[in-house]
């Protein structure tokens, strides 16, 4: 069933990808100018797509995964190399779930008219992805496969970045931020290449966590140039919170 255009007056977006203090909510900050920021208590909202049918799949999809994915890892199995945690695996994650959320959440993204995701390529949401996302009997580890990353804090505080297309070993993959996790769903043709094969979701029974030590190079530019643009309103903030 191709998702009909009648709209709901819910958010868009799952609230998982903008967990944060409800008292002090993410601000979305663009790295195009002429955007204003936005606080962001729950999601990006876009009313050219959902509709209450559509919401019926989608909500227990989200919550599980907000319950699956814990912030402080709580119960999962530390791995451990040269005496460093890198990672985490556990087995009380829904495997069928998280790459439905995944997938679900790719298909809003790309389907999304919102500015925040204009890097996600709009071909991606096809009849075809919403019908594997309400027939989870189908869905194999290699379609559209999905790494689960993790910081060992949420290195970027109030700011969400913009998904965008990366490439891991030739293949590309759609970047997703959810507080101190990211999702890398690849949106490529190509097998998922190895070492990243044996981390994907469903590949094992145990979900693979893996810690990213910090924001990459590319993930660093992109927060310069939003600070950069975001100039004025970044010292707004950093004002308010020292006059508490």
């Amino acid at each position: 069933m191709w998702p009909p255009r009648q709209t709901s007056s819910s958010p868009r977006d799952p609230e998982i990808i903008f967990r944060t203090d409800p008292d002090n909510p993410s601000r979305l900050l663009s790295s195009e100018d002429g955007s204003p920021p936005k606080k962001s208590r729950i999601g990006v909202y876009d009313t050219t797509i959902l509709c209450e049918q559509c919401e019926v799949i989608t909500s227990p999809i989200d919550d599980q995964a907000r319950k699956d994915l814990k912030e402080d890892f709580a119960g999962y199995s530390p791995i451990l190399y040269e005496g460093t945690t890198v990672g985490y695996s556990t087995e009380q994650i829904d495997q069928g779930n998280l790459k439905r959320f995944a997938m679900s959440v790719l298909w809003r993204s790309a389907a999304s008219t919102h500015e925040f995701y204009k890097l996600v390529p709009k071909r991606i949401a096809t009849s075809e992805l919403w019908d594997l996302i309400q027939s989870p009997g189908s869905i194999t580890p290699e379609c559209l496969s999905t790494l689960v990353w993790a910081y060992p804090e949420d290195s970027f505080g109030e700011v969400t970045p913009n998904p965008f297309i990366e490439t891991l070993n030739g293949v590309r993959f759609a970047r997703i931020y959810m507080g101190r996790y990211n999702l890398s769903i690849k949106i490529d043709s190509k097998t998922t290449p190895s070492p990243f094969r044996e981390l994907t979701v469903g590949s094992s029974q145990q979900t693979v966590i893996v810690l990213r030590p910090g924001p990459s190079r590319h993930e660093l530019a992109v927060l310069a140039d939003v600070a950069r643009r975001n100039k004025e309103a970044i010292e707004r903030v950093i004002a308010s919170r020292a006059n508490r």
